[in-house]
């Protein structure tokens, strides 16, 4: 499968998604709404916020308008106004952009698709020099403490110290030697791969815009994806 037939094939899925009953049932902020056939469906409001808006709102309503009546689709939509999209919105739970963004993520990192990398089964979040936030938890403060101080060629002894001194966390030198030992090979092997001719590199951005919920203006922010083709160096 070639990333642009792959890339078509999640947009074909997130099209029959944002026009599906269930997501209406699921992300509407009250049971009467969207119940019965208006000029603005969901899926239209839900398209049209999709989209990146830079212009005004009623230029950006007829440039949607415009686009989908002559090229998307055979099912035209009809023109609405500025307040429509308005009160439209505050009917529309936020929520849906978080399970859009699951949507895409699960058809995404499948198997067939060319579009991302592995390293020995598991997908690869960060390399090199890049930061990545994980939970805060016990295990992953032992764990990443210990191969951050393996990497700098402490003992198992000043390890344990250092992460009781530090991280008010007990571990055995066992458990240490443990998991020194589960990484070792892999992170020779991965040292010494053989570079790809290109890599993809994704940017998470967000856009933030403002919704009344709850008879308060909140900012709620919808997350945007940028990405760009990297050649390495070998």
């Amino acid at each position: 499968m070639t990333r642009k037939r792959n890339a078509l094939r999640i947009l074909e899925i997130l099209r029959k998604v944002i026009y599906s009953d269930s997501i209406i049932e699921g992300y509407k902020m009250n049971k009467t709404d969207f119940s019965r056939v208006r000029k603005q469906p969901f899926g239209d409001m839900l398209l049209f916020m999709i989209n990146f808006l830079k212009k005004s709102l009623p230029i950006e309503i007829d440039n949607f308008v415009n686009f989908l009546n002559s090229n998307a689709r055979n099912l035209k939509i009809k023109d609405f106004t500025k307040s429509a999209f308005v009160q439209k919105r505050r009917k529309i739970n936020p929520e849906v952009f978080k399970y859009l963004t699951t949507v895409i993520s699960d058809n995404f990192y499948v198997e067939n698709n060319p579009g991302f990398d592995s390293l020995y089964g598991y997908r690869i979040l960060a390399v090199d020099g890049s930061k990545i936030s994980l939970p805060f938890t016990e295990e992953l403060k032992g764990a990443f403490g210990v191969i951050s101080l393996y990497a700098k060629g402490m003992t198992v002894s000043d390890i344990e110290e250092q992460i009781r001194e530090v991280y008010k966390f007990d571990i055995s030198t066992s458990t240490i030697s443990r998991i020194t030992e589960s990484v070792s090979n892999d992170v020779i092997a991965w040292q010494n791969r053989p570079l790809e001719a290109v890599y993809l590199i994704v940017w998470m951005d967000g856009i933030v815009f403002k919704v009344r919920e709850n008879s308060k203006v909140i900012n709620k922010t919808k997350p945007v994806v940028h990405y760009k083709k990297s050649c390495s160096k070998h």
